[in-house]
């Protein structure tokens, strides 16, 4: 039988103006920032307690962090943003697999004004497209949530709605159903978590609302490469780490969540961490 040839998302982002996208934003990343070997070696390669001061801050010689670079350069920031949609789209979106009628929709209460999801820091929304595709009759309220520089390049249906957002400011959707994240805690120490994660907390509902985060959980030991290739990312870009599922229940806790689950997903994805105020 021969073999069948498929165009991905990834292999799309190469079509477009930039060289690589939607890699050169890592490659910028990198190449700006040189002596990350004498960083690993002078902390016997260790993670930074610090953000803004780990080996890209080191290599470039000040304290800009990964944010504040790619914000810098509007071509480096659209790769960014092509990367990501690329990683989610190849892989698939957490929709396909989670039990969302079960476990999130049957326990809406609300009506057409209340606010289902929040897809907080969800880039330009491919995500919260993809659940509306999955869930067109959702009852209640879509909200995208984002710098606003961000929302101005996502292109969404009417029904979602934008919102600009700051993960270290008070959350402005009080009593959602659910406050959903991907791949944003694992650019923060577990201090910069525990903020974030309280933040949310203070604008939820006990018994109700439900904190749903799609990140990688580390295994204690044999590791997946996908996972480790992400967890050697954030050691350089952002003085961070993937974790296991140890470390997710201690920075959970520390913000007054209890996990209820982690769902595992197909191949080598990122799982879901479902979780509900203590």
């Amino acid at each position: 039988m021969p073999y069948k040839y498929v165009v991905k998302v990834a292999s799309k982002g190469f079509d477009e103006a930039s060289d690589l996208t939607p890699f050169s934003w890592a490659s910028y990343l990198g190449d700006s920032g040189r002596g990350h070997e004498q960083f690993f070696r002078a902390t016997r390669f260790q993670n930074s307690p610090e953000a803004n001061n780990g080996p890209l801050q080191y290599g470039n010689k000040n304290k800009d962090s990964m944010w504040n670079l790619i914000s810098k350069n509007p071509q480096f920031n659209d790769d960014f943003n092509a990367f990501m949609e690329a990683s989610s789209g190849d892989r698939g979106f957490w929709v396909d697999w989670f039990p969302v009628q079960e476990h999130l929709l049957d326990g809406f209460t609300g009506g057409a004004e209340d606010v289902f999801l929040v897809d907080m820091a969800g880039g330009r929304g491919q995500d919260i497209k993809a659940f509306e595709a999955k869930f067109p009759n959702t009852p209640g309220r879509l909200i995208l949530q984002e710098r606003e520089c961000m929302l101005d390049e996502a292109k969404l249906s009417g029904k979602i709605e934008k919102m600009g957002f700051d993960l270290f400011k008070p959350q402005q959707v009080k009593g959602a159903k659910v406050y959903y994240m991907k791949k944003i805690l694992h650019d923060w120490t577990d201090s910069q978590c525990q903020e974030i994660l309280q933040h949310i907390r203070s604008a939820m509902l006990k018994g109700y609302s439900k904190l749903i985060i799609e990140e990688f959980v580390m295994p204690e030991k044999d590791a997946p490469l996908l996972a480790t290739l992400w967890d050697w990312n954030m050691l350089v870009f952002c003085s961070t780490m993937e974790r296991t599922q140890t470390q997710w229940n201690q920075v959970l806790a520390s913000a007054g969540f209890q996990v209820v689950k982690v769902w595992s997903p197909p191949g080598d994805s990122q799982s879901i961490i479902e979780a509900e105020m203590v």
